[in-house]
């Protein structure tokens, strides 16, 4: 496998490796703590990573697997031992739905992922599969402080589904468009308080 993987490989500058973080790669290993990707995803995402820079032995062997995804126990393997290489720490499964949800906050509020899709996305991969959803106090979403963030992306489904205007003479589609910049204010919002990291837990 890893001769397969090299003849993929195309030499990186040092400039590329030092301006290439991995937050993709550290990030599809939260998911997968999370359970939201397969372990057949791993080699692509491994892949990724060496084209971005990251480099180790076993990561090279891991992303050949892309050519034989069905082997399981090779991919296991080879993933844990990249950890090691590479010196990865995956954090216990709440401690990584937390970093994700920081992580998709600031995706929303530096404007690289769309609002809306945004906050669908961590309420779907983070609020509900996390089971903060039965954790709330007074509102949906206040478990995590997301409240706000929720009812915004619960506005604009509802303003999606609509046949009819919901403030004329404004369309829906500012409505919506109004919606979206509050739901990256409030991304910004919650970067700064952080309300899931207080000891008194979502504020």
């Amino acid at each position: 496998p890893r001769r397969a993987v090299d003849s993929l490989r195309s030499p990186l500058t040092p400039d590329v490796r030092l301006l290439t973080p991995h937050m993709s790669f550290h990030r599809q290993l939260l998911r997968l703590e999370l359970g939201l990707v397969r372990w057949s995803e791993l080699p692509g995402f491994a892949l990724s990573a060496l084209e971005e820079g990251l480099d180790s032995p076993a990561l090279r062997i891991l992303a050949a697997y892309e050519f034989d995804r069905t082997n399981q126990d090779g991919i296991r393997v080879a993933y844990t031992q990249a950890r090691e290489e590479l010196q990865l720490v995956v954090p216990s499964r709440s401690e990584s739905a937390l970093l994700l949800l920081e992580a998709l906050l600031t995706d929303i509020a530096s404007g690289l992922l769309e609002p809306y899709l945004g906050a669908k996305q961590i309420i779907d991969e983070i609020y509900d599969q996390g089971d903060w959803c039965n954790r709330n106090v007074r509102f949906v979403g206040d478990s995590l402080g997301i409240e706000a963030l929720y009812g915004l992306a619960d506005t604009i489904d509802d303003l999606l589904e609509s046949t009819h205007q919901w403030k004329p003479p404004r369309p829906n589609t500012e409505l919506i468009a109004e919606a979206k910049a509050e739901i990256r204010a409030e991304a910004s919002r919650l970067l700064a308080t952080r309300p899931w990291r207080q000891p008194s837990g979502a504020a």
